[in-house]
């Protein structure tokens, strides 16, 4: 995607306002302020990818360059996103908050731990003061979310995994004892065997429900000797869990070369194994994971019990 700025124009001798005329006959879009897209690319991007081009061309076209942090530094580190941001959230050190104008809201921050990153020509918050930041301000499911992601070796998410010890620590810097035991609840809840977001907003789920813990990607042996690895597994009660996302289906990376029809197909004769040891086998989509209670009717319908009573952390 090109993006095109009214100084680039005002620097190659040319009048800027025709950006304008353009954008008002449908030929661009007004990405931000001083900046231009092509409609019918901009029209192809999902929302998450607009919100990550209105971050480049923010830095790109600011007389004052800002850091992004919060909703919109996670869009950047490619960690989970529990809703599109409505605005930008950037950084101030102003103890007031500064102003927050232009679809730009600023946030105190004191200090970066880890320093500030650069990612695709924009600065943005550590990775570690971003995940921490979201683990405050989050509801618990997909602050757990983003903490899996952050742990886990994934070629969506910039930069190294970070360590458990390192998001602990992090945590008792937090300067309330609210904080502290919101983030701790979730670092110490997190885990890196997650494998989507999908994965952990169920597993978060299932524990609010007051569900027993499941075993992350057990390896199950099949008769024929291959194996299967399980996205949940409740041994005591002989139940596998499988949460199944679009992008299983619909992405060419994960489907390996195959057809929808052979994913669905493949799927079909793995559960049929699974469920010749004698094991029963509930799947579930994001159409069920729309609240702790969502799910847990489809657990229960699958024979699960809860084992606690129902967890308080459902915001």
């Amino acid at each position: 995607m090109q993006l095109i700025l009214n100084r680039d124009l005002e620097a190659a001798g040319q009048d800027s306002r025709k950006l304008a005329r353009e954008a008002a006959a449908g030929r661009l879009v007004r990405v931000t302020r001083g900046a231009y897209a092509p409609s019918d690319a901009w029209n192809r991007l999902e929302s998450w990818e607009q919100h990550r081009w209105r971050l480049i061309a923010t830095a790109r076209s600011a007389t004052s360059r800002p850091t992004f942090c919060r909703e919109s530094a996670a869009v950047l580190w490619g960690l989970p996103r529990y809703r599109l941001p409505r605005a930008i959230h950037a950084v101030t050190t102003f103890e007031a908050g500064g102003r927050s104008r232009g679809g730009i809201r600023r946030h105190l921050l004191r200090e970066d731990l880890g320093g500030a990153a650069e990612l695709e020509g924009c600065a943005v918050t550590s990775k570690l003061q971003t995940v921490l930041d979201l683990a405050v301000t989050l509801p618990f499911a997909w602050a757990v979310a983003v903490a899996d992601a952050a742990r886990r070796e994934d070629a969506a998410v910039q930069g190294e995994p970070l360590e458990l010890e390192e998001l602990l620590s992090a945590a008792r810097t937090l300067p309330s004892a609210a904080k502290i035991r919101r983030a701790l609840a979730v670092f110490e809840f997190s885990s890196p065997l997650a494998e989507s977001a999908g994965e952990s907003v169920s597993r978060a789920y299932a524990y609010l429900a007051g569900f027993p813990a499941p075993e992350l990607q057990h390896q199950l042996l099949l008769r024929g000797g291959t194996t299967a690895r399980l996205d949940f597994f409740w041994k005591e009660q002989g139940l596998v869990g499988e949460f199944d996302g679009a992008a299983k289906y619909t992405q060419d990376t994960l489907r390996s070369g195959r057809s929808v029809e052979q994913v669905v197909l493949a799927e079909k004769v793995r559960e049929d194994r699974i469920r010749a040891l004698g094991l029963r086998v509930v799947r579930w989509t994001w159409s069920d994971v729309r609240s702790p209670a969502a799910l847990a009717e489809v657990l229960a319908a699958a024979g699960l019990r809860p084992t606690r009573i129902q967890s308080r952390k459902q915001k």
